[in-house]
Parts: structure tokens; sequence; C-alpha cells
């Protein structure tokens, strides 16, 4: 017959087996972390984004989820995504802030397969052709992107209203350093 602190114990490693028996399968939820006037969700720090993933075939993690990276800007430079950006993409595009920049994301993607349509589809547009699917560890899913409506003041024709929108464009442009966030003005071809 067992003590009363015999049967505990057993009880709790009984309990502590189920804990790493059990596989964990549950999504992690990434956010909007953005507290500033962009229209574009800036997500939360803590959410994983992966790595990079180079060639044709599907990585064979099971439970992964899917980025495209479409660029990296100087911080705050990206207050609105381009149009073409979003007709082309059928996910939510994010923001997340990085050492040097902020990191333009579109996702997340649960299949391989979406991903890489949207990917082949976005390089067909000059300003996105390094563009690159990245791959998660885990599941992720986000929350909805709430845009806030604000009621715009007249727009006028003017030359500096055509330069904003030339601004937006060069923004997006990126090249291989600024892919991989180490690049400095001098090291590379940014335009901003």
């Amino acid at each position: 017959m067992k003590t009363g602190f015999a049967m505990m114990v057993t009880m709790l490693l009984s309990g502590l087996h189920m804990l790493v028996v059990l596989p964990v399968h549950a999504a992690m939820v990434c956010d909007s972390g953005s507290r500033s006037e962009s229209t574009l969700p800036i997500l939360e720090s803590e959410c994983p984004i992966g790595k990079g993933v180079w060639g044709k075939k599907a990585p064979s993690h099971e439970e992964q989820s899917f980025w495209i990276q479409c660029g990296f800007v100087k911080p705050g430079s990206l207050r609105t995504a381009p149009s073409q950006l979003q007709d082309t993409v059928n996910q939510p595009i994010w923001l997340k802030p990085d050492v040097g920049g902020d990191r333009c994301l579109v996702g997340p993607y649960q299949s391989f397969e979406n991903a890489k349509q949207d990917l082949l589809a976005l390089r067909l547009l000059p300003s996105y052709r390094d563009a690159f699917i990245r791959s998660t560890t885990q599941k992720l899913t986000t929350t909805v992107p709430q845009m806030v409506a604000k009621k715009q003041p007249p727009q006028r024709q003017d030359s500096h209203s055509s330069q904003q929108v030339v601004s937006e464009v060069a923004a997006v442009a990126i090249t291989p350093y600024m892919i991989a966030g180490k690049h400095g003005h001098q090291d590379c071809l940014c335009l901003f």
C-alpha cells in the first residue's frame, strides 16, 4: 500500500509523462504591434519569420508556416503597401522592424505551394524580382489586420504628389544587400 506522499509523487510523474509524450500542435498567434499612423501593420517582434528557403523543393518540416519577404527598407519609409504589391498577393502585407530597417513580409501562408504561387506572380514585377520565401519551424496564425479608415484631405495634383508616388515605388526596390539586412547606404544601390 502506497503512502500519501508516494501516491502524490506517482501522480505527478504520470502527469509529467503525459506532458512530455503529447505533441504540441497549437499555432502561435502573431499580432500587430503597430502603434504608429502607418496603414501597414507592424508585426510583433516575438513573431518568428523563419529562414530563407532556396531551391524548388518544399521544406519537409510538418508544423511550419511561410512568409514571402518582399523587401528590406529604411525604417519608417514604407507607410502604405504599393498597389502593385496588394494586387498581386493573396495574404496580408506586414512590416517587421529589424536592425537597420523594416522587412516587408507577406503572409503567413500555411502551404508552401500557395506561397510559391504568390512568389512567382510577385517576381514578375520588376521591384520584387529578389523576393523570396521564408519558412518557420512552427505553425503561425495572425489576427486580421484592422485598418482604420481615415478621411484623407483632398490631394492636389502637383509635382509633390507625383514625387511621393515615385518615392513609394523606390522605397521597395530591393537589392541582395537589402534582403540580407546587412547594408549601409554606401554598400548597396539603396534608392532611399
